[in-house]
């Protein structure tokens, strides 16, 4: 038999074959799933490790299949402006999802996003958060995810 003939029909495992270095450890995925689209919402001030970001679309084009994670950072009460808000709200309603990493939960709280959700932000601004959002309490956990809503501390 050529090379050819013992070759999968499946062409992203053949293409898989031709990029990893003979004798370099690694797992094939047979089982390939859907691509998931994720976006970052990054509000002025967001939690970086001086790490340069540019955007790669307005928060006005966002694909409906695209969840979006809020990183807010230490001013996550007010980074958002109300266009942005506007905007999550208009995200949501349309069948996008959401997130919040960090302080993220900050900015989602405040278009109503999180109302009888399960989330949860940095153990550090629980305490400010729950003084400004009494009918919002987080959990205790690192992550949490509740449908389309994703969370983390």
């Amino acid at each position: 038999m050529t090379k050819l003939q013992n070759a999968s029909t499946n062409p992203e495992q053949n293409a898989s074959k031709n990029i990893i270095p003979t004798g370099a450890f690694h797992f094939p995925v047979t089982n390939f799933k859907q691509t998931r689209n994720l976006g970052f919402l990054l509000l002025p001030e967001f939690t970086s490790s001086g790490v340069d970001v540019s955007a790669h679309c307005s928060i006005n084009d966002l694909p409906k299949n695209l969840q979006l994670l809020t990183c807010a950072g230490n001013n996550g009460m007010d980074a958002a402006s109300a266009h942005v808000l506007s905007r999550l709200r208009h995200h949501v309603r349309f069948g996008g999802t959401v997130g919040g990493i960090c302080t993220g939960a900050t900015t989602l709280a405040r278009p109503g996003l999180l109302k009888d959700r399960t989330f949860t932000l940095h153990w550090e601004n629980q305490p400010a958060f729950i003084e400004t959002f009494p009918d919002l309490p987080p959990t205790s956990r690192r992550f949490e995810i509740d449908g389309g809503l994703w969370s983390c501390g």
